[in-house]
């Protein structure tokens, strides 16, 4: 099942961002003079009235006076927008502390080996989930004649230190990935991603492509006109294309790409 924890996190952020936002405002508009600012209608008019803290007498304002005590209706508003705020960060703050996406899955995993033999799990485990999406996204797809020269510590071949690298640090990670599946948009292009990728998290398939000669002029473009045909059809970064990139003089950063993989796929 898919984890929506983060989002629901991202969405308790922005709450807590507009509790001090709103808070500070009231304090500022507490500082401004009080009362009660009420308003009737007359043969589809609106009339003002102003009532002083110590008064009991409602004062008429004329149109000209009304945004005068404008302050006052913010206030009020801004007190019942707080009221709100603070009522939706108690209903996630308690929600995420019990919230477990794998509690479903660790039923199955609970169950011994005979049977879970005779067990169909409502959702796939990560395991079967994954074994099943490695048979249908076969690697090593690309023809091109010049064969990989830096092994994996999975055991596969590719074609440059960087790309070892990133394959490494999916492998060490528990992420599953091909080297070099085919790939054919629907416009019939053909195309040899660098990676593809599951991402557990999220429950999709994401390419990653790496590169690593920015620099060369002829490479830039050519990498251009492969990932805007990929947005064409429906590759898109920032959703199911990654990217990293090199120079011959600024190599891959490696902390910052564990830091990446670490933010998309955990």
């Amino acid at each position: 099942m898919k984890d929506h924890s983060n989002l629901m996190r991202v969405q308790l952020t922005e709450i807590k961002r507009l509790i001090s936002k709103t808070e500070k405002s009231i304090k500022k508009l507490d500082k401004l003079p009080q009362g009660k600012l009420s308003i009737k209608s007359s043969h589809g008019y609106a009339q003002y009235y102003y009532q002083a803290p110590s008064s009991s007498v409602k004062k008429y304002l004329p149109i000209s006076e009304k945004n005068k005590y404008a302050h006052l209706t913010q206030l009020e508003y801004e007190k019942n927008v707080l009221k709100q705020l603070q009522k939706q960060e108690k209903a996630l703050d308690q929600f995420l502390s019990c919230y477990d996406v794998n509690s479903i899955a660790r039923v199955y995993e609970k169950v011994c080996k005979a049977k879970q033999d005779l067990i169909t799990p409502i959702e796939p485990t990560d395991q079967e989930l994954a074994k099943a999406w490695m048979q249908e996204h076969p690697g090593m797809q690309n023809p091109f004649p010049e064969p990989g020269k830096y092994l994996t510590e999975r055991g596969e071949l590719v074609r440059s230190k960087s790309e070892k690298i990133l394959a490494d640090e999916f492998y060490k990670n528990g992420i599953p990935y091909q080297y070099e599946p085919l790939l054919i948009l629907n416009d019939y292009q053909t195309f040899y991603p660098d990676f593809i990728l599951l991402n557990l998290k999220e429950r999709k398939s994401q390419y990653w492509e790496h590169l690593g000669l920015l620099d060369d002029p002829e490479y830039a473009k050519n990498q251009f006109l492969k990932i805007q045909a990929y947005e064409r059809n429906g590759i898109t970064l920032g959703d199911n294309l990654i990217l990293s990139m090199e120079t011959t003089e600024d190599s891959l950063d490696i902390s910052f790409l564990r830091e990446k993989i670490r933010k998309i796929f955990f």
